[in-house]
């Protein structure tokens, strides 16, 4: 065999290893985000089984939409978008809809102001998580998730400029907001719980 050949054989198998280790942490992120969703459900008291596990859902896609954003700088529409429909069904079926979407309108909005006058700075994956969040923490959990958001985004910016030395540094800001819709849903609650 021709050594071309086989150096890009050997290339194509050695290569091949290298998705599943992302597919994995991928999958056990989602399943630790679950897990700790459904802790904090039984733990709150909630004897609802559908907001024990809506919960469970939540910080699962929380824990995915982060480990995806820290691998590619990016969240995909097919993660948030499904998450979206998903949180207003849920919402409705509990009755909370209109606070659903209140929540949706109010963060995702938000967002979307600071995407416009950040520029660049902002991309649309982390607006349409933030409706997401905004959706399942309905509109009364929707300012401490943007306070808590925004301040553990500024840590780490400030952490990621002083470590790097370089201002055009970037900063996977998915993980931030998922860290605020969860300690947003874990002091102030959610529509779904």
């Amino acid at each position: 065999m021709h050594p071309s050949v086989l150096d890009a054989s050997r290339a194509r198998h050695l290569a091949a290893p290298r998705a599943a280790p992302r597919a994995a942490r991928r999958y056990l992120a989602a399943l630790g985000g679950a897990l700790l969703g459904l802790l904090a459900g039984l733990a709150s008291g909630t004897a609802e089984s559908l907001e024990v596990i809506a919960l469970a859902a939540t910080f699962a896609v929380l824990a995915l939409a982060s480990a995806i954003d820290l691998e590619e700088r990016r969240i995909p529409n097919r993660l948030t978008y499904p998450a979206i429909g998903s949180a207003l069904l849920v919402a409705a079926l509990l009755g909370e809809g209109l606070a659903s979407i209140a929540g949706l309108t109010t963060a995702g909005g938000f967002m979307v102001l600071a995407a416009i006058v950040g520029g660049d700075q902002l991309g649309m994956g982390d607006v349409k998580l933030s409706a997401f969040a905004g959706a399942a923490l309905g509109v009364e959990g929707v300012p401490v998730f943007l306070l808590a958001g925004t301040l553990s985004g500024a840590v780490i910016a400030v952490a990621t400029l002083v470590r790097q030395r370089d201002r055009r540094a970037t900063l996977a800001y998915g993980p931030c907001l998922s860290f605020g819709a969860a300690v947003a849903a874990l002091t102030a609650g959610t529509v779904l719980s």
